[in-house]
Parts: structure tokens; sequence; C-alpha cells
């Protein structure tokens, strides 16, 4: 039985394993434990079980019956099994006793990092540097250590104290400069040199990091992590001209790809799209194992839809969904995306073979939706209306997403199509409490709405959603269709 249960334990099989190691650990219970080989390791890969299956507290009850050898790993590990189940008191009596009885463990630094860790979630930040400084000082090698003096600078961020963050910050880059940790606290360093309204000093810092760390080369590094700081807190212009520098002056290549792709989404936003289709098609065409190529591709077949090319956009979306490392969502958005422009080129039977392909397969989630919706659209070109109302009330009833929003939509659109006004209605108005967050199908549900109420002659009520539209979505072309739409009704009324 325990080599057995070993065996589904190293297949990562923990439920059977969980079974057999419970029988070892429970059996012959009047002997001692020299009469049963191997029970307490039996007691201890039961917690281990429970641990991987996330039933943390039988996970910290198993721990509590190990004696012997691994008293100290289990003592270690209900720590961390109390963390997770939101015990952080108790998580940290555990973690700390473990840390003052296990001075040689290899799993001391990890403990005190998450002391450290605790401290920070309960906002106690001088009680998590302490800890992190511990670690730093105890095991100034470990590879916990890069994340430690992360940690400081982000606790020094989070109370306010900004000089204090940038210096912890910099430590990481003077002290771990190829460490993951490094390229974090890059970033982290111009954020908070932002906070503290000191952009000035970006260049000054640069130069005085790369002096310091003459052996490795931090400076594309940081001028990077500047051009993206400055992106994420919202300032295209100034993120533009930063990344348009870096690539200029890049001498390592590494970070040149994902600099091509953050041009070609600012690009994009500020409506400049030839160039943001020459960033992101030299991305995809340069380096096409960046970890930004998929994305790249989604928003290249978004971009040529827009514009009408829809064989360039059907090519974009096939390449980004036929790309292993592209997440099931953005995946379902090339699919979704492929089949748009398969109708739109007069596809509709290779759309409609694609969409079929993937709603018969047996796998639930946002694919299937993101095919139900566009096989439901191929169904309308197809003249089959009940059959598309059919599968958007099914993508509705499934989806939280974009993609259940899209689908209301379209039902109420149908169902005016067909005349079916009072119903398109109902349906339309439950926009705002199924999808929250989604302005443009708000948008287009209430123009949508408005063109219902307009074709009963309810001219009033129609008045009334454009100029809620209007209002509402200022400056987008919905505004600009709901002023157009209002001024014709009037004109003919």
């Amino acid at each position: 039985q325990y080599a057995l249960a070993w065996t589904h334990f190293k297949q990562r099989r923990f439920e059977p394993a969980a079974r057999l190691f419970r029988q070892v650990a429970q059996a012959g219970s009047e002997l001692s434990d020299t009469e049963i080989p191997y029970r307490q390791d039996a007691q201890l890969r039961l917690a281990d079980c429970y641990f991987a299956l996330k039933r943390y507290d039988d996970a910290i009850a198993a721990y509590g019956q190990v004696s012997g050898d691994g008293t100290d790993y289990a003592l270690y590990q209900a720590g961390k099994a109390l963390y997770f189940a939101d015990r952080p008191a108790d998580a940290l009596d555990r973690l700390r006793r473990f840390a003052e009885r296990a001075s040689n463990s290899p799993l001391r630094p990890d403990a005190l990092y998450r002391i450290g860790d605790i401290h920070f979630q309960r906002q106690d930040y001088e009680a998590a540097r302490d800890a992190f400084r511990r670690l730093l000082e105890e095991h100034p090698k470990d590879e916990r250590a890069p994340e430690a003096q992360y940690a400081i600078g982000d606790t020094y961020y989070n109370a306010g104290q900004m000089e204090q963050a940038v210096q912890a910050y910099r430590a990481v880059l003077k002290t771990y400069p190829e460490s993951a940790t490094a390229s974090e606290a890059a970033s982290s360093l111009f954020f908070a040199l932002n906070a503290a309204g000191q952009q000035d000093r970006a260049e000054e810092l640069i130069a005085s990091i790369d002096e310091n760390t003459p052996e490795v080369n931090l400076t594309d590094r940081l001028r990077y992590h500047r051009a993206r700081a400055a992106y994420q807190r919202g300032e295209s212009k100034r993120a533009l001209e930063l990344l348009q520098s870096f690539v200029r002056t890049a001498s390592a290549s590494s970070l040149v790809p994902e600099a091509y792709y953050y041009l070609g989404l600012l690009h994009a936003d500020l409506e400049q799209f030839a160039e943001a289709k020459n960033y992101l098609q030299q991305l995809t065409d340069q380096y096409p194992e960046s970890d930004n190529v998929a994305e790249a591709n989604l928003r290249l077949g978004e971009i040529h839809l827009d514009q009408g090319n829809d064989q360039k956009a059907a090519n974009a979306y096939r390449a980004a969904a036929e790309n292993e490392q592209i997440p099931d969502e953005l995946r379902a958005q090339a699919r979704y995306g492929q089949s748009t422009a398969l109708l739109q080129l007069g596809r509709t039977a290779d759309a409609e073979a694609l969409l079929s392909q993937i709603v018969e397969s047996e796998g639930r989630g946002p694919l299937q939706d993101a095919a139900r919706l566009g096989l439901g659209r191929v169904r309308e070109k197809q003249g089959r209306a009940d059959d598309a109302l059919a599968l958007y009330r099914r993508v509705i009833k499934s989806s939280e997403s974009e993609t259940g929003a899209e689908a209301l939509y379209r039902l109420g659109q149908q169902l005016r199509t067909q005349g079916r006004t009072k119903a398109a209605l109902r349906e339309l108005e439950r926009m705002p409490s199924l999808f929250t967050g989604y302005p443009e199908w708000e948008a287009r549900a209430l123009l949508e709405q408005a063109r219902t109420y307009r074709d009963r002659g309810e001219t009033g009520q129609a008045v009334q959603l454009y100029d809620q539209v209007a209002e509402r979505f200022s400056g987008t072309p919905f505004a600009k269709t709901a002023r157009e739409e209002k001024q014709s009704l009037e004109s003919t009324s």
C-alpha cells in the first residue's frame, strides 16, 4: 500500500494517494512505529496530499499528528496551511516556532519571508521589514533574498515613504541585478519616483545605477521599465516618446519585442493605425518566439477588421488562435474575430465549419461561448433566425463576459428585426444589470432600444434614449449616431 501510495503521489494523483497513506498511517494503531515501517512518513505524506488538494483544515490536523524526524517540516507546512486557511495569527505562531527551531533548515528563508508577507498583508509594515531584513542578514544568498529586498521597498511604498522606497528598489538592482526580481524593482522604482514628484531624477538615477553595476547592462532594462511605467500610469504620449527612444538606442534585443508590442498599442489608442500595424507586424515577423506575438496578432486582426481588410484580419486572427501560448479567453476572441472576418468575406460555410467544430467539442468555457456567439451570426446569415436566438440565449446564460453582453445585444436586435418589439425591449433593458462594465454594448443596447421605440411609433421614448446616449457617451461614435438618428426621426415626424 505504501509503495502504491507513493506512485500515486508522484503522479500528482492526490485523492487515491491520500486514501492509501491514511490506511498505512492508521493501520495497527496498537503497534509501535518500529513495528510498522513508514507509518510516520505516511502520516506526513497524507498531510501533503491534503495540502495539495487545498483541504487546509485536514492538512493542519494531519501535520499536527506527525512526530519524529518530520516534525520541523510539518510545523513549516502547517504554518503555510494556516495562512491559506485565512488564519494569519496561527500561521505566524507556527512559522516563528519553525524559524527558531530549524536554524539550519533550507526552508527557513522561506518561512522568514512568509512571516514578513503576513505582516505586510496585515499592513504592519515595520514588523514586515524586520522579518525581511532578518532574512537578508542571515540568508543573503538565498533565492528569496531579492524578493525580500523588493518587499522592503513595497512596505515603504504602501506607507507613502517614497524616498525610502526608491532606495530599497535601487538596492535590488545594485545587489541582485541579474535576479528575476530586478525587472519588477526597475518598474516600481519609476512608480515611486513619480509618486514622489521626482520624475526629473530618472536619467540621473539610471546613470548612477549603471555606473555602480558596470558588469551588468542595466541601462536598457531601466529605460524600458521607465517607459512601461509611464504607459501603466496612462501617460500615453510620454510612454510613446520613451519607447521610441528605447528601441532606437537599445544595445540588447531581449526587450525590443515587448517594446514593439506596446508601441503598437499606443499608436492604435491614438488612432495612428499605420504606425500601429507597422510595429505589430515587425513584432510578429521578426520575433516569432516572443510571448507577445499572439496578442500582437489579435490586435492586428482587430485593426484590419475595423479597416475592412477582412482577409488580413482572418489571417491575423487565425495566427493568434493557433498560438500555443495564448490564454483561453484570448483564443476565444481570436476564433470569434476569425469567424467574423470569414462572414464578411462571404465565406459562411468556412465560418460555420470552424465554429461548429468548437461547439461540438466537449469542452466548456470562453472558447465555446465565443463559438456559439459566432455561430448565431452564421445562422442569421443563413436565415435560421430561431436557431440564432437559441444560441444567443445559451451564451447569455453561460457567460458573464463581453461575449455575453454582445449576445444579449444581438438577441434584442434580432427580435426587433422580427417585429417582436416588446420582447426586444425586455431583453435589451437587462444589459446594465447582467453585464456591467461593458460601455460599448450598453451604448449599442440603448441605441437599439431607441430604434425599437421608433418602430413602435413611440417617438418621445426614442428621443429620450437618443439624448441619453449622446450625453452619456459624448465624444464617441455612438453619440454621433444617436444625434444623427434623432435628427432624422424629428425631421420625418
